[in-house]
């Protein structure tokens, strides 16, 4: 398999950059990360313009600062950095929308950047230049699995979008039938054969994965597959369970499915329907599920236990916070809005409000007066 080849852009000494990159470099059998010192913005639009089409992704650094010479070491005749890691991200995506070779672009940053940070967290439209946002930290070394499956799906999306001989159509691109493709929402099928006519391959990879494979609706990651079926995750017969529901076909199997794992949420149901029972899972409590799923697939499965203050188990969804299962009924809805009408809204559960200690999210508008009612309750109830 020939590996993905990524250039790292950094304005730390040669000797940090290449350490930063050498552990996910030695593990992965996907990827090949190799740095450069960023140089100056004639040097590096000129390079870029003669490498592009012999490297398939890049990541850049969220701030170039260092003038150093330990900095330019390797580099013959260096300038100091006079760009931005936006700048040159955004001269890329003008140069593929007039047809030049598209790429995925990463920007990563050390933890202790607090700018960088808080930027990840608003979401910042700078941000829609890039493809991923990582902490060093994450993509280098304690998330390296998981970032360089990531990085090698990207490059091959952009690969495939940008070829001439395969289609890019909905059936290709989520790889289902016409049969199939009913049951998904309009809308999306529409937004997506106009994005994939009439915009960038970039615009159509942030569009797949920041309003279609992120989001909760047409598809479900494992922790809200687990929290449909009612399952506590940590069960010794969880992975059969998972075989089972992909030999099935319940696992989406479209373009980025390599570094994201996900599932129809359509399949599903047709296939507790066909393979459990009639009745709608959604009314019934997680208990009774997995006696169901106990007795018709011959597993050993525990129910997922409900969450402190929560008084149903009748599962669809998690909790943004912990993670764990929620009825949404017990929830507090976060947000103020869904952009899209195929994605399903977030919630929260109270004990993972009453205990956050960042301000990740926030409980949308409408259930907040529910919520400052709830709280005090559990305040009078303390004191």
């Amino acid at each position: 398999m020939r590996k993905e080849t990524y250039l790292y852009l950094d304005d730390n000494d040669k000797a940090t950059r290449d350490g930063d990159v050498k552990y996910i470099n030695s593990i992965s059998e996907l990827i090949s990360i190799r740095t450069e010192y960023p140089c100056s913005w004639h040097q590096r639009s000129l390079k870029i313009e003669q490498e592009i089409a012999s490297i398939d992704g890049l990541i850049l650094d969220w701030e170039y600062t260092n003038v150093s010479a330990q900095a330019k070491e390797g580099t013959d005749n260096a300038e100091n950095v006079d760009f931005s890691a936006e700048s040159l991200a955004e001269h890329i995506r003008i140069s593929a929308a007039k047809g030049q070779k598209d790429i995925p672009i990463i920007i990563c940053s050390a933890n202790k950047n607090k700018g960088f940070t808080k930027a990840r967290e608003r979401e910042l439209t700078s941000l829609d230049l890039f493809d991923l946002a990582f902490i060093k930290q994450d993509i280098f070394d304690e998330s390296a699995h998981t970032a360089m499956k990531q990085l090698y799906d990207l490059s091959i999306v952009y690969k495939k979008l940008q070829s001439t001989t395969l289609k890019k159509n909905p059936e290709t691109i989520l790889s289902l039938s016409k049969a199939d493709i009913r049951h998904l929402d309009i809308r999306f099928i529409d937004l997506l054969e106009t994005m994939a006519k009439y915009r960038t391959t970039h615009d159509l990879v942030q569009f797949l994965l920041r309003e279609f494979i992120e989001k909760e609706g047409l598809l479900i990651n494992e922790q809200v597959l687990a929290a449909r079926l009612g399952v506590d995750i940590k069960s010794n017969d969880w992975g059969n369970l998972l075989g089972l529901l992909t030999e099935a076909g319940i696992e989406y199997s479209g373009y980025l499915n390599i570094g994201w794992k996900n599932f129809w949420a359509f399949k599903f149901n047709s296939w507790w329907k066909t393979e459990i029972s009639n009745e709608d899972p959604r009314y019934i409590g997680a208990t009774q599920r997995v006696i169901l799923l106990n007795e018709k697939l011959k597993l050993q499965l525990k129910a997922a236990e409900k969450i402190k203050f929560c008084s149903s188990d009748e599962y669809w969804t998690i909790c943004i916070g912990t993670k764990r299962p929620l009825d949404p009924i017990n929830g507090f809805a976060v947000g103020e809005h869904l952009l899209y009408p195929w994605q399903e809204v977030q919630y929260v559960s109270a004990y993972a409000e009453l205990e956050k200690t960042e301000n990740k999210w926030k409980i949308n508008v409408m259930d907040r007066e529910r919520y400052n009612h709830f709280k005090s309750l559990i305040t009078k109830a303390k004191s």
